[in-house]
C-alpha cells in the first residue's frame, strides 16, 4: 500500500550510486534499506561519483519517473557518508539543486559570500 497526500517526502540516498543503474536497481537500493516503502509518496535522490549528476526515483502511483539531472558545470554538495537514507526538507532539496550546501550552519558563510559577489 502506498500513501499519495500532499508533497512527497525528500530522501537523500547517501554515497555514490552507479549510475548506470536504471529504475528496477535503484528501487531495490531503496528496498534493502528497509526504512522507507519505495512506494510511499516519496522521491528518492541519488548522486554519482563526479558529483555532476543526480537521478531522482518517485513512484507515480502506476509507475516510476526517473529524472535525471546533471549540472554543465561545478559540483553538487552532497554528503559524504556512505549507506542509508537522510530525509530532507523541500528546501534542502532547492539547495541541492541550486549546487548550495543543504546544512542550514553554513547559510551565513553563503549569504556573505553571495553579498560580496
Amino acid at each position: 500500500m502506498y500513501k499519495r497526500d500532499g508533497t512527497p517526502d525528500f530522501y537523500l540516498v547517501k554515497g555514490i550510486t552507479d549510475f548506470r543503474c536504471g529504475i528496477n536497481r535503484l528501487s531495490e537500493i531503496i528496498r534493502d534499506q528497509q526504512t522507507v516503502n519505495v512506494f510511499d509518496n516519496a522521491a528518492f535522490i541519488f548522486t554519482c561519483k563526479k558529483k555532476d549528476q543526480i537521478k531522482i526515483l518517485y513512484w507515480g502511483g502506476a509507475g516510476f519517473w526517473l529524472i535525471a539531472y546533471r549540472l554543465e558545470q561545478g559540483k553538487f554538495k552532497r554528503l559524504k557518508e556512505k549507506g542509508g537514507l537522510e530525509k530532507i526538507t523541500k528546501e534542502q532539496l532547492i539547495r541541492l539543486l541550486n549546487g548550495l550546501e543543504i546544512n542550514p550552519k553554513n547559510l551565513i558563510k553563503e549569504l556573505k559570500t553571495n553579498l560580496e559577489i
